[in-house]
């Protein structure tokens, strides 16, 4: 998989060469030296957007009864040693 970097204006001046390139890889599209967009095949953000071999903690917390879970993490103790940077 090839990443590649266009320009805004590279990508306006020529957008299948840019769509050519997105079949290699994603495509990073800039403006003023900063990324702005990437452009995908439509194959590849599918793949992006339905992989659910494991979930992220944000749809975790998010999940229907998150709320009800009960969560109480054993207390642990933790003893802090005084140093001397002198």
């Amino acid at each position: 998989m090839t990443k590649t970097t266009l320009t805004n204006q590279e990508v306006a001046r020529n957008f299948a060469m840019a769509r050519q390139a997105a079949e290699k890889g994603p495509v990073l599209i800039t403006t003023n030296d900063q990324p702005s967009h990437v452009l995908l095949t439509y194959a590849d953000y599918e793949q992006l957007v339905t992989n659910t071999s494991e979930p992220s903690l944000a749809s975790l917390f998010y999940s229907p009864g998150a709320a009800d879970v009960s969560f109480n993490p054993e207390r642990i103790d933790i003893k802090f040693r005084s140093e001397s940077f002198e």
